[in-house]
């Protein structure tokens, strides 16, 4: 566990932040920037203004698995070519099915024309065909309008 001393931006305390680890309820209430007591109270205030906007992910046909693919290994090099290495990913935790063994799930940012946009993909490894692709949008909680 890596605790950390820092002095909250609001009331100017020290205070000691749990940065790593299991969590511990001694810390659980701190904040990278704000102690205990205003972490509280910052989250009270907070409760009574609803989120507007939320993240979703919605099946797509405006890519395919080779652009996808494609896209993987380009950035693989790009940045084995700046950094040495290849780009850290997002790992998503595996389903395993009897029969259709287990499910592969991959992160892709887009490139070209679709810069700025993230899909997912996934399939079952028996069933490697079956492949779904999905893009993220941002939806207005209010209106439930899918933005980009």
């Amino acid at each position: 566990m890596k605790t950390v001393i820092n002095r909250c931006i609001h009331c100017n305390i020290q205070y000691t932040w749990q940065a790593s680890g299991i969590p511990d309820d001694r810390y659980k209430k701190a904040s990278r920037d704000y102690c205990n007591e205003c972490t509280i109270a910052i989250n009270e205030a907070l409760k009574s203004i609803p989120k507007k906007r939320e993240f979703v992910y919605e099946i797509t046909n405006e890519v395919t698995v080779d652009q996808l693919r494609k896209w993987e290994v380009r950035r693989d090099e790009e940045s084995k070519q700046c950094c040495g290495f290849g780009k850290l990913k997002r790992v998503f935790s595996s389903l395993y099915n009897e029969e259709l063994g287990g499910k592969i799930t991959k992160e892709v940012e887009g490139m070209d024309e679709f810069y700025g946009k993230t899909y997912i993909y996934s399939y079952w490894s028996n069933k490697p065909e079956d492949i779904i692709i999905k893009v993220e949008r941002e939806k207005n909680l209010e209106t439930g309008e899918l933005i980009n």
